[in-house]
């Protein structure tokens, strides 16, 4: 309460506050601007997989702190430097609300809208400690699911996954392994696919890369032109397989259900140990995306159409659900111009995932998220390139159907 006797004149003394208050609950303000009794702060945060749950900790950071003559809190959320969203909080409907935790009403009251983030039109702009270096150890564990040679095989190994963030917009990922416990040995099986082998060289890139491997490398630069549209350029070791330089455009307005996309890559094949090396094979492959998230059931259809891996060409559709767990599952399959023959066994893609959150195993919020998918069987036709932080995943805060939802969440 030290803090409330500053009158809200005190604009530097309240901004140095605000920063310190947030920073120690790793929300991390960005930008800030005082007007009449009105408080406009710019935060980031990956703690917290609801938004609505990181919105409410922001505000009763401001509020067990920030002078009492301030009426008004706008937070702007900022990812990767992209405005994600606004809320307009007036302050007593926050508090209010909190000793009954009716949340619903500070819903109804609270005005969200979609946010083009430019940090200049900010009065205070505290300076970045830059760059930034996360990373983290995990166990990892990679398999080889059916076929003639045994029903599973994998390996266990120790995972470095590293994000240099070397300015607000532009981000260095990685992740390599070690191989500790190797159970391929008896993985014997070819490639017997006539298209380009794309995929089905898969036993030769898990063998030759089972003392260590990098399985992705990539820099990444976002940025936000205009509200809803968002961009991303990216090069370097895509995914295990592939890499090389393409980017995406992602249209998203905020108070709809669906989103469009499109995306181009030009890439080149990874030699089988996983490192720096590449094959001969090189392509260009790019879609265009429709997203749609059907509010009442929170089922998700994304339905692709271009060119795939292997050259041939084609629709990918994927629905699945998520749950108030965060838990989310899912079946795909696709269809191409290449024949059941040119194709192989199996006739056509398809395959379902599953993906959890971290935090449902710690008793303390953890962002991220694990999973598992399988495919009957791996084949060359249909193949998608597997880039990281893709733009529909990094810019879910943009949208108004996956801030609704937590609503539950923002006195938590």
């Amino acid at each position: 309460e030290a803090y409330k006797v500053v009158s809200a004149g005190d604009e530097t003394l309240i901004y140095r506050t605000a920063l310190t208050v947030l920073n120690g609950k790793e929300l991390y303000l960005q930008a800030a601007t005082l007007s009449d009794n009105s408080l406009d702060i710019a935060y980031s945060q990956g703690k917290h997989s609801s938004y609505i749950r990181g919105m409410g900790r922001v505000l009763r950071a401001l509020d067990s702190t920030i002078p009492d003559d301030i009426t008004e809190f706008k937070l702007t959320n900022v990812n990767a430097s992209m405005g994600m969203h606004q809320a307009i909080i007036n302050r007593k409907a926050f508090n209010q609300n909190l000793p009954t935790n009716t949340y619903q009403i500070l819903a109804r009251e609270t005005e969200l809208t979609a946010v083009k983030y430019d940090k200049n039109e900010y009065q205070f702009r505290p300076e970045s400690k830059l760059p930034f270096h996360y990373w983290k150890i995990t166990p990892d564990l990679r398999s080889q699911i059916g076929g003639p040679d045994g029903f599973f095989f994998g390996d266990l190994r120790v995972a470095v996954q590293s994000e240099l963030i070397v300015k607000t917009n532009i981000t260095i990922t990685s992740k390599g392994s070690i191989g500790i416990v190797n159970g391929f040995d008896k993985l014997k099986l070819k490639s017997d696919s006539i298209l380009p082998h794309v995929r089905t060289e898969i036993v030769q890139y898990l063998k030759e890369s089972q003392k260590y491997n990098i399985e992705f490398m990539q820099v990444n630069h976002f940025n936000n032109p205009s509200n809803n549209i968002y961009t991303k350029l990216s090069a370097g070791l895509l995914e295990g397989m592939f890499g090389g330089v393409g980017g995406e455009i992602l249209y998203r307005p905020f108070k709809k259900n669906y989103a469009i996309g499109a995306e181009i890559w030009a890439v080149q094949q990874r030699d089988y140990d996983q490192m720096f090396s590449f094959l001969d094979y090189k392509t260009t492959t790019g879609h265009i995306s429709f997203y749609y998230e059907e509010p009442n059931s929170q089922v998700l259809i994304i339905l692709k159409g271009g060119r795939f891996l292997a050259e041939d060409s084609g629709i990918r559709v994927d629905m699945s659900r998520s749950f108030q767990s965060g838990m989310r599952a899912g079946v795909f399959f696709a269809r191409t111009d290449i024949s059941e023959y040119e194709f192989g066994e199996g006739s056509f893609d398809k395959g379902f995932y599953f993906w959890f959150p971290v935090e449902a195993f710690f008793t303390n919020y953890r962002r991220g998220s694990g999973g598992f998918g399988l495919k009957p069987v791996t084949r060359d036709g249909a193949a998608l390139l597997s880039t990281h932080q893709d733009l529909y995943s990094v810019t879910e805060a943009s949208q108004i159907n996956s801030l609704a939802r937590d609503w539950g969440d923002i006195y938590d």
